[in-house]
């Protein structure tokens, strides 16, 4: 086993909390990302659904119609938002 000196266990334990408050902030940042990821994930479905009766009378789209572009930007997230590890 090795000693440490007086100085060098005072260095150890001085860079410990600052580690686990570097981590700490990197989480909060994470979460932070994915609550405004999800936010606008939810902000975009509901600008759709206000829009449908402007986009049906100015496109000329039928409710099928709607649906269909509704369904396909919603498949289109979800398969952004899978995992990586998931194959194809």
């Amino acid at each position: 086993m090795t000693s440490t000196s007086a100085g060098e266990d005072s260095l150890l334990d001085s860079t410990e909390p600052q580690s686990r408050a570097s981590r700490s902030s990197y989480r909060w940042t994470i979460c932070a990302l994915l609550f405004v990821a999800t936010t606008i994930n939810y902000v975009d479905r509901q600008v759709l659904g206000i829009l449908a009766p402007t986009l049906q009378r100015e496109l000329h789209w039928s409710e099928a119609a709607y649906g269909d572009v509704v369904r396909s930007l919603v498949a289109d997230v979800t398969r952004d938002l899978r995992p990586t590890w998931v194959k194809q």
